[in-house]
C-alpha cells in the first residue's frame, strides 16, 4: 500500500484549448475539495500506519469511516463537473481532466482504506479458501465432484460427518467391487471344475466302452471257437454213432429206469406236499426264493447289475409274504 501526497490539481490550458484565466477559474472550483483532501491526509496516513502495525476491529472501523468520507467527497465532484461541462465540449474535457485527477487520488485512497476496513473479511475469506483447498485434497482419493459443495463454509463437525460418510461410502463401494470380483473368480473356477469333471467322466465312459467292445469281441471269438468245437464234436459223434448205438441203448434203458424212479419220487413228493400244511409251504416258498438270490453267478457287469435288481425284487417279495402271514 502506497501513501501519496496530495498535490494541487492543475489544468494544462494549452492541452484543452482553454485560456489561462479560465483555467485558473476552473481550478479554483476544486479548491474547497483540495483543502479537504489536505485536511484528511494526516488522518489517512495515520490509519495506514496503524494497519502496518496490526489490524484490529478499531482500525477496520476507522478505515471504513474515512473511506465513506472520501466517497462523499468524490460524489460531490459530480455537481461541479456537471455545471462546468455544460459550457462547451472542450471545457467539458477540461473538467473531465480535473475530475479524473481527483478521482485517481480518492480511488486509490478508497482502495487502501477498504483493504484495511475489510481486513478480517479478507482473512476469513482466505481462511475459507484455504480450508476449501485442504478439504478438496482430502476428498480427491474418493473422486467426489466438489464444484457445488460449500466445503469452506462447513463447520468442523459438519465437515467431519460429511468426510466420514464419503469415506464409508467409498469403502463400501470397494468392498462390493472386491466381492463381485471374488464371486466372478469363484464362478469361473466352478465352471472350470465342472468342465474338468465332465471331461474325466467322458474319458471314463470312452474307456469303459472300449473295454466292453473288447469283451464282446472276445466273447464272439470264444463263441465261434465253441461253435467250431461243437461242429467237430458232432462230426466225431456221427462217425462213432454206430459204435455207440449199443451203448446208447443201454443208457436209454438206464435213463428210462431213472426217469421212472424220478417220476415215482416226484409223485411221492407231490403226495407229501399235499399232506403238508400252508404254513410249512410258505416257509418252503421263502426258502426257495432266498436261495434264488445266490444260486447264479454272472460275469458281465450288465448281468451282475440285473441279478442285483432281481435280488432286491426277491427281497421285496419275501417281505410281502411275511407281512401277509
Amino acid at each position: 500500500m502506497k501513501n501519496k501526497n496530495v498535490e494541487i490539481i492543475k489544468l494544462d490550458a494549452s492541452k484543452f484549448g482553454v485560456e489561462k484565466s479560465r483555467a485558473k477559474e476552473m481550478e479554483s472550483a476544486f479548491i474547497p475539495m483540495i483543502i479537504w483532501l489536505k485536511e484528511k491526509e494526516n488522518e489517512f496516513n495515520e490509519i495506514v500506519k496503524k494497519s502496518k502495525n496490526g489490524i484490529d476491529a478499531v482500525v477496520c472501523s476507522e478505515a471504513k469511516r474515512l473511506r465513506l468520507q472520501y466517497v462523499k467527497s468524490r460524489t460531490s465532484v459530480d455537481d461541479v463537473h456537471k455545471t462546468g461541462k455544460q459550457e462547451v465540449l472542450l471545457l467539458g474535457r477540461a473538467w473531465d481532466g480535473l475530475k479524473n485527477q481527483y478521482l485517481y487520488i480518492t480511488n486509490q485512497k478508497e482502495e487502501d482504506l477498504q483493504k484495511i476496513e475489510k481486513h478480517f473479511e479478507i482473512l476469513e475469506q482466505e481462511k475459507k479458501t484455504k480450508l476449501k483447498a485442504e478439504r478438496e485434497t482430502a476428498l480427491a482419493p474418493f473422486q467426489i465432484e466438489t464444484e457445488f459443495i460449500q466445503l469452506g463454509e462447513m463447520s468442523e463437525q459438519v465437515w467431519n460427518n460429511y468426510f466420514q460418510g464419503v469415506k464409508l461410502q467409498h469403502e463400501n463401494k470397494i468392498a462390493a467391487e472386491a466381492k463381485a470380483e471374488t464371486d466372478r473368480i469363484a464362478a469361473e473356477e466352478a465352471g472350470a471344475a465342472e468342465r474338468e469333471r465332465i471331461r474325466i467322466e467322458n474319458e471314463n465312459l470312452r474307456k469303459e466302452n472300449e473295454t466292453k467292445e473288447k469283451q464282446l469281441a472276445e466273447e464272439r471269438k470264444a463263441s465261434e471257437a465253441k461253435a467250431k468245437k461243437v461242429q467237430k464234436d458232432a462230426e466225431a459223434k456221427l462217425k462213432t454213432e454206430k459204435d455207440a448205438k449199443a451203448k446208447l441203448e443201454r443208457e436209454l434203458k438206464t435213463k428210462t429206469d431213472a426217469e421212472a424212479k424220478q417220476k415215482a419220487d416226484a409223485e411221492a413228493r407231490a403226495e407229501a406236499e399235499l399232506n403238508k400244511g400252508d404254513t410249512d409251504k410258505v416257509k418252503d416258498l421263502i426258502t426257495d426264493l432266498t436261495a434264488l438270490k445266490t444260486k447264479y453267478i454272472f460275469k458281465s457287469k450288465k448281468n451282475k447289475k440285473m441279478y442285483e435288481n432281481v435280488g432286491v425284487l426277491l427281497e421285496k417279495i419275501t417281505t410281502f409274504i411275511n407281512l401277509k402271514n
